[in-house]
């Protein structure tokens, strides 16, 4: 009895030993400030050292919110042309013009392997308008939209583009050190979202009478997403930032084509096309951060600024709707329709971030 007693104490005094061990090992303060440059004595060299924002918080939660100022460019929103009687052509264009939009994003620090896990979401809506007129009584006008008539119909031609892109980004990543002073964070998740269009043109003829086109396209998307991110780590909490990511989704588009003259009054043309199509994304960000971590790493606060640039690929369908009900409906003449045109939106980002 006694020596089963003296096992026993000698098992409590060892896990006893062992919980003090480890407990001082979690409470060790961190040789360096994670997120940072270190210094090569800092660092295992056979591991890729946890990378992420790191603070002493319960929550381990990041929001980020950001300031966009973008403009969007697509091919075939061209209103029409006008031909001088010197055979000289002039394309009317629609308008670039920046235009507010915002994201935000919502992410957790993972107990696993230092992964960081967010929800983001992006939205950029935005009109552009275009417009060309006739110089001289002699001057061809012909509209890119519809053709009723050709010659001098037209005295004057407009096109409004609207475009509304609303986004949502899964992303599961894990920032490491490559170095010390680069960190890289690969990325893998999911995009889902709507780009919707709508395209009206106004054709006025020398009559007085007017026509009008309303070409809408609904589409939604959803699909696999990854990229890579690195943070070039300059000193005194400044950093320089380049990101890529590609997309790959599958697309439904919708496409209803209206044309009215005088409120249907003297004609009317309708067509509708529905597509289910894969499409592809890639998405560059370059710019300039400088973060901090303060109140002894309880919390963290970072800036950055710099520039996007998206193209999604074959996304004007509406061009090729308009183009077909043209050859097929109204003149056999007209220009044949092409590829789907891509759609670019690019534009400054101005980005606030809070880990708690």
């Amino acid at each position: 009895m006694q020596l089963f007693s003296k096992k026993l104490s000698l098992l409590a005094a060892t896990m006893f030993a062992a919980t003090t061990v480890f407990s001082a090992q979690e409470t060790t303060p961190k040789e360096f400030e994670q997120g940072y440059g270190v210094g090569e004595n800092q660092m295992m060299g056979a591991y890729n050292s946890p990378g992420r924002i790191d603070v002493n918080g319960a929550l381990d939660i990041f929001i980020t919110g950001s300031f966009l100022y973008w403009t969007a460019k697509e091919k075939g929103l061209e209103v029409g042309a006008r031909t001088t009687s010197a055979h000289k052509v002039t394309t009317g264009y629609i308008g670039q013009e920046y235009k507010p939009g915002f994201k935000v994003d919502l992410g957790i620090n993972l107990d696993h392997d230092s992964w960081v896990l967010d929800l983001e979401y992006t939205r950029i809506h935005l009109k552009q308008h275009g417009a060309i007129g006739a110089n001289t009584g002699t001057d061809e006008m012909d509209s890119f939209w519809t053709n009723h008539a050709s010659g001098t119909t037209y005295n004057h031609l407009s096109g409004h583009w609207r475009l509304r892109a609303d986004l949502l980004d899964l992303k599961l990543g894990r920032p490491f050190y490559l170095g010390t002073y680069l960190t890289v964070r690969p990325s893998f998740g999911f995009r889902g979202g709507w780009l919707n269009q709508k395209y009206t043109s106004k054709q006025t003829f020398v009559s007085g009478s007017h026509s009008t086109v309303n070409v809408k396209q609904n589409t939604w998307l959803v699909g696999p997403r990854a990229g890579i991110g690195s943070s070039w780590l300059l000193g005194a909490g400044f950093r320089f930032i380049g990101d890529v990511n590609a997309g790959l989704y599958f697309q439904q588009f919708k496409t209803p084509y209206k044309d009215v003259i005088n409120n249907a009054s003297t004609y009317s043309e309708s067509h509708d096309k529905k597509q289910n199509i894969l499409t592809t994304n890639l998405e560059f960000f370059t710019g300039l951060g400088y973060g901090t971590y303060f109140d002894h790493n309880n919390w963290h606060f970072d800036l950055l600024i710099g520039y996007n640039f998206q193209i999604f690929f074959d996304q004007n369908r509406m061009r090729e709707v308009a183009s077909n009900v043209m050859n097929t409906l109204i003149d056999a003449n007209s220009p044949s329709p092409g590829s789907a045109a891509n759609l670019f939106l690019h534009g400054l980002v101005v980005t606030a971030r809070f880990d708690f």
